[in-house]
């Protein structure tokens, strides 16, 4: 009896270190397997500005069993911002395809009204200032810090500390309605001009509507003060 209690002792201590081995291993691949996913997604933000950050939803029974993961995004045209799937394929084990929930999060800078800005003010510096923020949960809209404001004319009224959008500003007018303007056609090898009145008002790249000099009406693009281009 002496001789057999070290020996069950021995065979205790080995059956639950392979017990703890066998529950620590599902957590491993499962480790392993959130990382690959969250490469995956961080790399389609390598050019992109503001710190990245990704939260992963995989149940525990999924984790397990996926050797070789494949990660894929579903579906065309999948915009990787806030809630979002993405996919993997695990050919050698079963399911072979797999989804999962993902949330994307983009800390980065955008603009916002310095004071209250009534419509009709062409925007200075001093009119907006810079704040930080999950730019996820706010319009696709925002303007964000490589979208210069200063200059634009505002079209509604902002309140102070309302994040700027695009289509709260419009470019500031070269061409107004009533005015004579050169129209420009250009081709390959020629170019041929004449004049004409707008019939409504643009910004630089925008488009009107002008009646030229022989009557007839056409639409171009403002390119300059008074300068309308047909493409």
């Amino acid at each position: 009896m002496t001789f057999f209690c070290p020996l069950l002792k021995r065979l205790s201590q080995s059956v639950l270190v392979m017990a703890l081995s066998a529950i620590a291993l599902p957590a491993l691949a499962g480790s392993e397997l959130q990382t690959t996913l969250q490469g995956f997604l961080l790399d389609q933000f390598a050019s992109s500005p503001g710190k990245v950050s990704v939260e992963l939803d995989i149940p525990n029974e999924q984790q397990i069993n996926c050797r070789d993961p494949e990660p894929f995004l579903p579906g065309n045209g999948q915009r990787l911002w806030g809630r979002t799937t993405v996919g993997v394929r695990c050919p050698k084990d079963r399911p072979s395809t797999r989804y999962f929930q993902a949330y994307i999060r983009v800390e980065g800078d955008y603009y916002v009204a310095a004071h209250d800005i009534a419509p009709g003010n062409t925007l200075t510096e001093s009119d907006v200032t810079l704040q930080t923020g999950d730019l996820t949960r706010l319009s696709q809209q925002l303007l964000t810090a490589d979208n210069e404001p200063a200059g634009q004319v505002t079209t509604r009224r902002i309140g102070k500390g309302m994040p700027l959008q695009s289509n709260m500003l419009r470019a500031p007018l070269l061409v107004k309605s009533g005015q004579q303007v050169k129209v420009i056609v250009q081709g390959k090898g020629f170019a041929i001009r004449t004049d004409g009145t707008a019939l409504s008002s643009a910004g630089r790249n925008e488009k009107l509507r002008i009646r030229t000099s022989e009557g007839k009406l056409v639409t171009g693009t403002a390119i300059s003060a008074d300068t309308v281009e047909l493409r």
